[in-house]
């Protein structure tokens, strides 16, 4: 089986509430990527690191993503949130302004970890011992 590794459009899945919410990103350039990990961690001192890894992941993927869905057993259904100034629901698309605010911060961690590959196992490993 052939695996585009440049597809231009990526979709990240995550498990939320007996359905599936899709993150729609771009491809992202290098320059983003290696600024991405560059502003993870922080040396303030010699022998101390200020960890930044939660802000570096939601900025990267706010800087990437396009496009937000949800998939259930029933197939593909419209996204929704709660406007703060109605209290009332409704769809949540990229024509809403700010629309990226209203996608979970958790969400968009998790998509950021599918990128760091190695460094997210090697960050879990020392983060448990």
């Amino acid at each position: 089986m052939a695996i585009n590794i440049n597809p231009g459009v990526i979709k990240v899945e995550i498990p939320y509430c007996g359905a599936t919410v899709v993150l729609v990103l771009r491809d992202y350039t290098t320059e983003e990527y290696c600024q991405f990990q560059k502003n993870r961690f922080k040396f303030v001192s010699p022998g101390n690191v200020d960890d930044h890894s939660s802000q570096a992941r939601i900025e990267f993927i706010e800087t990437i993503l396009m496009d937000i869905k949800v998939k259930t057993k029933e197939g593909e259904e419209e996204v929704v949130f709660t406007d703060p100034a109605t209290g009332e629901e409704k769809p949540l698309t990229p024509s809403i302004p700010n629309w990226k605010k209203y996608v979970q911060a958790s969400f968009k961690c998790a998509a950021a970890m599918v990128f760091e590959g190695t460094s997210a196992n090697l960050e879990h490993a020392t983060l448990k011992n």
